[in-house]
């Protein structure tokens, strides 16, 4: 009794005194009964505790953060809760979902994943059918739940979107299934291919044209073939044969050339087969059933008998013969005449060559033999040729140049006792000549020779006159 106490505040963890000082902190015991000094204590702050709702992985907030204050709860204890967020699940409680205040300011973060939701198919369709023109789209629902899609039509290489927006074509993931979604396309126009069957180097057309449209068929492929032209055969094929169709028209042209035909020779003989003007050649290359013609000939001394049924026709693939018959027209005759330069007598009858069908042939005439006669001359036209008209050869002949006539004037005794005399051989073979005996001195004549007269011969001749 008597004495002083002193008081102070106690060290409190997580507070604060307030009142330092309170009344009777210090001072002398009671006599009796108790002092009471009582301090007040406040807690202290702590830092706020927020709670963040993230999608797994990133730091968007998929619902309000919370703000746990920290105000006068330092060293208090905090619990968080996850939230039930609309197509979300939490993936995992955090380690510090529930804790204490702390000086500092702490994070709880809970991370959600978004939920799955059904997929979204997307068809790119040839109009009319179910035939893709694109690859099939799927849009996965994996971890999209509540999120929008959109689609759009593909770019699609010569179509074009018949419905650029189909039903469906931009919405919601579905929570469960499959939303399907269905473009629908036409194949766009092309130009047309016309092909054509020509002959080759001229253009002309052999065939109809084949139209082949092109409406719906850009870029699909086209095939054509080559025709079967009767007495044609294909050059080659065309590099564009097969192809595809394309925006603009195109043409493909298939060349034909006529097939190689048999030559046409044209003949013209006699009626007796013998080759009579030189046969003409048609040449039958390139030529497959064109026509041909033929036509006589005017072949000097002849005369056309008859015109061939194949003297007009057609090619053909073999070689063919067409033939005109004529027959040697008639000539004049030829009459042959041997005559005597000296009075144009006959010295025998004439000789005559029929001229029948033998125009233009060769004649030939030869000169008759006669005993006193020689030839005197040799006609110009001793051989020749027939005429059209009648003709005569004339052969003139001369007499013989004789051998003379010789008369002697002999005694009996064989001895000459004249003179002879000549009778001189000029051209006088088969003329008569004469004789007389002369008148000699002293001598008579005797006998008169058998050969005193008679005809001149080649041959000389003696007389003997015998006095």
């Amino acid at each position: 009794m008597g004495l002083t106490y002193n008081t102070s505040p106690a060290t409190v963890t997580n507070y604060t005194v307030v009142n330092a000082t309170p009344a009777d902190h210090t001072g002398t015991y009671p006599n009796t009964g108790t002092t009471v000094v009582t301090y007040y204590y406040t807690r202290n702050n702590a830092g706020d505790v927020t709670v963040h709702h993230y999608e797994q992985g990133t730091t968007t907030s998929v619902a309000a953060d919370e703000n746990l204050s920290g105000t006068g709860k330092l060293g208090l204890p905090y619990t968080t809760n996850d939230q039930s967020i609309p197509h979300f699940t939490l993936v995992a409680q955090p380690a510090n979902k529930n804790g204490t205040f702390t000086a500092g300011a702490q994070t709880v973060i809970y991370e959600y994943r978004r939920n799955d939701a059904g997929n979204v198919l997307v068809h790119h369709y040839e109009a009319g059918s179910t035939t893709q023109v694109s690859p099939d789209e799927n849009l996965s629902g994996v971890g999209k739940s509540g999120l929008t899609y959109t689609t759009s039509p593909a770019a699609v290489a010569n179509y074009t979107v018949v419905n650029a927006t189909p039903t469906d074509h931009s919405g919601n993931y579905p929570a469960s299934g499959t939303t399907v979604v269905t473009y629908y396309y036409t194949r766009n126009d092309a130009g047309d291919v016309t092909v054509k069957y020509l002959e080759q180097g001229t253009g002309t057309s052999l065939h109809s044209d084949v139209l082949l449209s092109g409406v719906g068929k850009l870029g699909l492929p086209y095939t054509t073939n080559e025709e079967n032209i009767t007495d044609y055969e294909l050059v080659a094929q065309p590099a564009n044969k097969n192809g595809t169709f394309t925006a603009g028209s195109q043409t493909v042209i298939y060349e034909y050339r006529r097939k190689p035909a048999g030559d046409v020779t044209t003949v013209y003989v006699d009626d007796e087969g013998n080759v009579i003007s030189t046969p003409d050649v048609q040449s039958g290359v390139g030529k497959l059933g064109l026509p041909y013609t033929t036509t006589a000939r005017t072949i000097p001394n002849f005369t056309l008998v008859s015109t061939p049924v194949n003297a007009n026709g057609v090619f053909t693939s073999g070689p063919q013969t067409v033939t005109y018959v004529y027959r040697r027209s008639d000539a004049g005759n030829v009459t042959v005449y041997h005559k005597s330069v000296y009075d144009n007598s006959d010295l025998s009858s004439p000789t005559v060559l029929d001229g029948t069908r033998k125009l233009g042939l060769p004649y030939t005439t030869s000169p008759e033999s006669y005993a006193d006669f020689e030839v005197s001359s040799v006609p110009a036209n001793a051989n020749g040729t027939f005429a059209s008209g009648a003709q005569t050869v004339t052969y003139l002949y001369k007499r013989k140049q004789s051998g003379g006539v010789r008369v002697n004037y002999l005694d009996n005794h064989g001895n000459s006792i004249e003179t002879p005399d000549n009778i001189t051989g000029s051209d006088n073979v088969g003329l008569p000549y004469t004789t007389s005996p002369k008148t000699i001195p002293y001598y008579d004549l005797i006998t008169v020779p058998t050969n005193a007269n008679g005809v001149c011969t080649v041959a000389p001749i003696t007389v003997g006159l015998h006095i």
